[in-house]
Order: structure tokens, then sequence, then C-alpha cells
């Protein structure tokens, strides 16, 4: 019994179970049947080995044959990481660290794995590289990387952020990287431009009537003008009052038509009114004077870009000794909010 609660008490220390019970029955007149009922931790966190010269493919058969209880997803708790770590230290045969990262693009968080000790990024050279010249881009990502740890994931992270957006506004969408490789401390990455797409069709969805982004149909598709055009929509919509605006754009790419086909749905949310406008950090005067500027009715749509408009005006009623102001929307009931602005004094 004391061997069966120690096991137990094993998988509880691993982080991957919340409970552990234990029981057995006879099943011979010299053996038993041994049953372990477990409830596993909610595995939420995504995980991602980042190993210099270890192709993931190879660490996850490895793990999968030697560390089971070791999977893509892991428990947020210390105890789970620290399994973890020992299990992957067993492969390599030297010191990991953990750090949680976030994908910039997505949101999405995962937990990293990579050596200890990683080499540090010294230069950058790009390969392949046409429509942009090498230059260019050594130029662009150099100054970010350099002093960097070398992973290939960290550094695809760099190129996803820094060079990605410079090939997909000349609408080369599918732009790739299939080879990142360092040399005493110089990474070297093959460029895979892709094609240049055009746009074919867009669907927004979500938007109240009549408010739509204009959009180049049968031009190049510039990712970065496209995705201004969106922005400018969302704009129109919080300065309509919905304040909590979102979308979410899907892009199908259709290599051999050269095409790329947009579906975005717009969550545009509550409609917001104006309820009441507060100021501060200003003599009766200056309210008063303050007051008579503001134009917008209680009960119409807040109006973000009214806001602005507001304050630029009345700086130039206050004049040089204000030179800051703190201003937010206060929620006052389920639909309203109210506008608080507090000046500075220099």
């Amino acid at each position: 019994k004391p061997e069966f609660d120690a096991a137990c008490q094993r998988l509880i220390e691993s982080g991957l179970f919340e409970g552990c019970n234990w029981k057995y029955m006879p099943v011979s007149r010299t053996g038993i049947a041994l049953m372990f009922e477990v409830s596993e931790a909610p595995a939420q966190q995504k995980v991602r080995l980042t190993i210099p010269g270890v192709p993931d493919k190879d660490l996850w058969e490895w793990l999968r044959a030697n560390e089971p209880l070791v999977q893509p997803q892991i428990p947020g708790t210390e105890e789970a990481t620290r399994f973890y770590t020992r299990a992957i230290q067993r492969f390599l045969k030297k010191n990991v660290v953990a750090s949680v990262h976030t994908d910039l693009a997505t949101r999405e968080t995962s937990l990293v794995f990579r050596p200890e000790n990683v080499p540090a990024i010294e230069a950058v050279k790009f390969i392949g590289a046409q429509a942009i010249s090498p230059a260019t881009l050594e130029k662009t990502l150099a100054p970010i990387a350099k002093g960097s740890p070398f992973t290939e994931y960290d550094v695809q992270q760099l190129l996803d952020l820094n060079i990605r957006p410079m090939y997909e506004n000349l609408g080369r969408l599918n732009v790739r990287f299939p080879s990142i490789k360092a040399e005493g401390g110089v990474v070297t990455v093959q460029v895979d431009e892709g094609r240049v797409y055009t746009l074919g069709k867009a669907d927004t969805t979500g938007t109240p009537a009549g408010i739509q982004p204009t959009l180049p149909i049968g031009e190049v598709a510039r990712w970065n003008e496209i995705v201004a055009r969106f922005e400018a929509t969302t704009k129109t919509l919080r300065n309509q009052g919905y304040l909590q605006a979102r979308y979410k754009i899907d892009r199908q790419l259709n290599p051999a038509a050269g095409t790329v086909n947009l579906a975005a749905a717009y969550t545009p949310g509550r409609q917001f009114k104006f309820r009441e406008l507060k100021l501060g950090g200003i003599n009766a005067a200056q309210d008063s004077a303050l007051r008579r500027l503001w134009a917008l009715p209680a009960g119409a749509p807040i109006n973000e870009g009214y806001i602005d408009d507001y304050l630029r005006a009345a700086f130039e009623k206050l004049g040089p000794e204000h030179s800051g102001v703190a201003h937010q929307l206060e929620p006052a009931g389920e639909d309203a909010v109210d506008v608080v602005i507090t000046f500075r004094r220099k």
C-alpha cells in the first residue's frame, strides 16, 4: 500500500493531474488487479520546443516513446513546467529553460522550451530574394536580431513581424522562409518570395447598413493598404458609438489564378450614447468657455473622432499654460458613457 500511495503522489507532483486514488481486488490466490483513478489537470497552454539543430519532429517522437505524459498542451502549473523541463533535458542531456511567449499576430501564448545557453545572433544574411534586395532585408532585420538568442523559432518570429509585412505589401501573400541556419553567429535565411496576388472578391458581414470598406478589387493585394481600409471602417463604426467594434479577416489564396478572396466578419457590439461632459484641471471661467465649445448633444452616439477634434479646439482656447490632458470614457449605464477630461498645467 505505501508503494501505491507513493505512485499516486508522483503523479500529483508531475503537475499533470489534480487527483489520484487507487483500489485493488484479488484475481487469483497469488495476484491482484490494481486500478488507479486519476483526474487530469486542465491543459490549456500550448507547448513549443525550440532546440537549435534538433527538428521538432524528432524530439516529439522521442518524447512520445520515452515520456508519454509530455503532450503539446500543458497545464499552467510550476510543477508541470518542471516535469516537462526534466523530460526534455533527459533527451538533450543539457539544461533547458521555459518562458511564456505571446504571438503578436494571433495573441496566442505558448510555453517555449529552449536550451539554457543559446548562441547569440551577430549578423543576418538573406538568399533567394529578388523583389526586395537582400541588402534592404538585412538592413531591416539585423539591428533587431543582433544580440538575440538564436533558435529557428525566434528568428521565424522576427521574420513574420518585420520582413513578411514588406512582402505582403507587394502583394506577395505566400512568402516563405524555408531554411533558417546559423553558423558562427551568422544567420542565413532562405527566401521563397512566392507570387504576386490580386484581390479577387471581398465579402464583409456584421457591419450596420451602409458601412462597408472600399477595397481595390482586381488590383494588387497590397496587404497594408487593405488592412488600412478595414481599420478606417472600424474607425467609422467607433465614431458612430460602436466602441467595441472588432473585425476578423479570413483570406483564401488561389495560387493557380493568383487571386486572394477575403471574408471579413465585423463584431460591432452595442452602440453607446453620450450622456455628460465632465471637465477637470481648469478654473470656472475656463470650464464655462470649454462647455460652450462642446456640441455633441446628450443621447447622441458617442463619437471618438469628435472628442479628438474637441481637444484640439480646447487647447487653442486654453492657451500655452496647459500642455497635457487625460481623457476617458466612463460607463454610465448599459449603453451610455460620460466623457471625462482632465487638463494639466505646465
